[in-house]
């Protein structure tokens, strides 16, 4: 069965009082409340909207769904709004969703990781992972896999130890004595 976008449909989602929204939403019945992949379900004609349409590859689902609900993209959803219309039908085979998801997890650690890290200015840790090697079969996914969990260990300890400083500091002042910056 083949699925296309509705004209009609496609018409309404790209006017500026559709938004999506993060997490589920109740639909589009009157009124639009819905997430990136209930408004591909109903862009694509299925009458009942969910988040996991058949027609989608289940990779590039996934891969929305994280972006769609994000905290970074809390204030730019609608920014996904010309991607959703064209992820109707990529539903493929096996290996076409094992090469995606390669390619999902090359930009994950080697893009958009680094970016986040630059903004925590981090350059060390965002240099590391663009230094891994490309994301292309199973071997080259667990090395940045395990780059991955090592700067997310850097991160968490890191944060920790800000945390512990940070509560350090009324202490510090009660007792008459200050941080050292």
């Amino acid at each position: 069965m083949s699925v296309q976008v509705l004209p009609e449909r496609l018409e309404r989602f790209f006017q500026p009082e559709f938004h999506l929204r993060e997490g589920t939403g109740k639909g589009v019945n009157g009124y639009v409340d819905v997430c990136a992949m209930q408004a591909v379900s109903w862009l694509a004609g299925y009458t009942h909207f969910n988040d996991s349409p058949e027609c989608v590859c289940p990779v590039i689902r996934r891969y929305i769904i994280r972006l769609n609900d994000s905290w970074l993209f809390r204030d730019h959803r609608d920014e996904l709004k010309p991607f959703l219309p064209r992820t109707i039908g990529t539903k493929g085979d096996r290996e076409l969703s094992a090469q995606r998801g390669f390619i999902a997890a090359d930009y994950a650690v080697r893009k958009f990781a680094p970016m986040w890290l630059r903004t925590l200015k981090r350059e060390e840790w965002a240099a590391e992972l663009e230094a891994v090697p490309p994301v292309v079969a199973r071997e080259s996914a667990e090395v940045a896999r395990d780059a991955a969990r090592k700067i997310r260990a850097y991160a968490y300890a890191a944060a920790a130890a800000d945390a512990a400083a940070d509560a350090a500091i009324p202490r510090l002042a009660a007792l008459g004595g200050s941080r050292v910056p």
